[in-house]
C-alpha cells in the first residue's frame, strides 16, 4: 500500500474545508430571504394603540408585491400609504391628507403568528404589530 503525501493531504483538507465554509450561502439576499409576509388584519403602532394602520389590495400567500392602505388615529383617517414587499423587506410612502409632507418608511416584518413591523423613515422609528 502506497503512503500519502503529507502536505498534499494537508492541501486537499483545506480545499474541502473551504468549498464547504461558503456552502448555503449567497451574495443574493432574495435566495436566503424565504418569510411569507401577512398583511392581513389590521395594525397598531406600538407607542400608540389609537395610531392603526390596514393594509389593502395586497395579493394573498404572494413573497413579493404592492400595496395600498390608510392609517387611522382615533378613528379618523389621517393618511393614505402606498408601498412595496419583498418576503421581509418592507417600503411604503405615508401620505398625509392635511397635505403636511410625505414620509417614507422601510424596515422589515417578522414573526409568524404575532407578526412585527419594524420601520423607519429618517432616523424615525415606527413599530406597527398584526392585531
Amino acid at each position: 500500500m502506497k503512503k500519502l503525501n503529507p502536505p498534499l493531504c494537508i492541501i486537499l483538507l483545506i480545499i474541502a474545508a473551504l468549498s464547504f465554509a461558503n456552502c448555503g450561502t449567497s451574495s443574493d439576499p432574495s435566495l436566503t430571504d424565504i418569510y411569507l409576509p401577512d398583511f392581513s388584519r389590521n395594525w397598531v403602532n406600538n407607542v400608540n394603540s389609537e395610531d392603526e394602520f390596514f393594509f389593502l389590495d395586497v395579493p394573498a400567500d404572494q413573497p413579493t408585491g404592492s400595496f395600498t392602505g390608510n392609517e387611522f388615529i382615533s378613528g379618523t383617517q389621517v393618511a393614505t400609504l402606498a408601498g412595496t414587499f419583498d418576503h421581509s423587506k418592507v417600503t411604503f410612502v405615508l401620505t398625509f391628507l392635511d397635505n403636511s409632507p410625505s414620509k417614507t418608511y422601510t424596515g422589515t416584518m417578522t414573526g409568524t403568528t404575532n407578526r412585527v413591523l419594524t420601520l423607519s423613515s429618517s432616523g424615525q422609528n415606527l413599530v406597527l404589530k398584526q392585531q
